[in-house]
């Protein structure tokens, strides 16, 4: 079968969040980031299932462009083969074979950064693993003396929602909202607090139907489970408006995770959304570069994009 000459990929649209006060912005930190860790092995940080690193990168004035990729040592289902250490940023990655010294890459992001915005591209290493590692990035260059705001924190990047979607949906009220639980309840982990709703109410299901914590830990850890949360709202008995369920919907598509088909919001009109529709993000398609995507086509797809939110006004929401 011959192999696919392009491939689709997703542009999205995030925002760097902050707790406590916003000294500097997302793209003065990485800039004093990447100051005080020049090279790819500075930047060797684990990540959820794996280890990353930024691979290759661009700084001017008006932003920072990224590419970081993640592997796991000894994986053998790799989507592009990657060099520790690796001098050489443009190798043929389709002719190389891989060397004794050579880990798997599991999936690589490429990203923009300008003040507090960021457009990125997923292949392989989700969003939320990208936001992860932008923080630890941080906290390492702090660690190695960068100059930077002791009182502000890294809390992610958070995906925003479509206006023209969202002034819908609460036009026209909220029917049901339909959150697949079991998909996230995989990941949890023990001891520490759920982080988004989907966790909160599937933890809170499962310690209402498993008195046994061996048993609920057990269904939690379970790969072959899943469950479906419907949240939906019955016109003829007394209680919630549609418009009550409007911001249970916001909360659910804000806290989710990437996959677009993990939400789906129905109005009282009877449209259906899911969660990869009701955010600012866009297809894009390139050629492929080994099993991946070259790093500076994906920077000018995100460049495109960027500017097209600009001109639009939609880095203003």
């Amino acid at each position: 079968m011959p192999r696919p000459t392009i491939k689709a990929r997703t542009v999205s649209y995030l925002r760097a969040q902050w707790t406590g006060h916003a000294g500097v912005t997302l793209q003065q930190a990485l800039e004093e980031a990447l100051r005080v860790l020049p090279t790819e092995s500075d930047t060797v940080l684990p990540v959820r299932d794996g280890t990353a690193a930024v691979r290759h990168r661009r700084v001017n004035t008006s932003a920072i462009y990224l590419h970081v990729a993640g592997w796991t040592a000894g994986e053998s289902a790799s989507i592009v083969p990657h060099r520790i250490g690796a001098t050489e940023p443009e190798e043929d990655l389709d002719r190389l074979e891989p060397g004794d010294d050579w880990d798997y890459l599991d999936g690589d992001a490429m990203a923009l950064i300008s003040d507090d915005h960021c457009v990125a591209m997923a292949s392989g290493m989700n969003l939320t693993n990208l936001g992860i590692y932008l923080g630890r990035l941080l906290a390492r260059a702090i660690e190695s003396g960068a100059n930077m705001p002791e009182e502000q924190e890294w809390s992610g990047l958070l995906p925003i929602g479509a206006p023209d979607i969202a002034q819908q949906i609460r036009d026209e009220g909220v029917r049901s909202v339909t959150l697949n639980v079991g998909q996230y309840l995989e990941t949890a982990m023990a001891g520490q607090p759920p982080a988004t709703l989907v966790r909160r109410l599937g933890q809170f299901l499962l310690s209402q139907l498993f008195e046994n914590d061996v048993d609920r830990r057990r269904v939690e850890d379970a790969e072959n489970v899943s469950a479906r949360l419907v949240v939906s709202f019955d016109g003829r008995r007394a209680g919630l408006s549609p418009a009550d369920l409007v911001p249970v919907a916001e909360l659910a598509v804000a806290e989710a995770a990437e996959d677009g088909d993990d939400i789906e919001v129905v109005t009282m009109a009877g449209h259906r959304f899911k969660r990869g529709q009701m955010l600012l993000r866009k297809p894009v398609k390139l050629e492929p570069f080994g099993k991946t995507v070259g790093h500076n086509p994906a920077w000018d797809e995100l460049t495109a994009y960027f500017n097209e939110l600009g001109e639009s006004g939609l880095l203003e929401v």
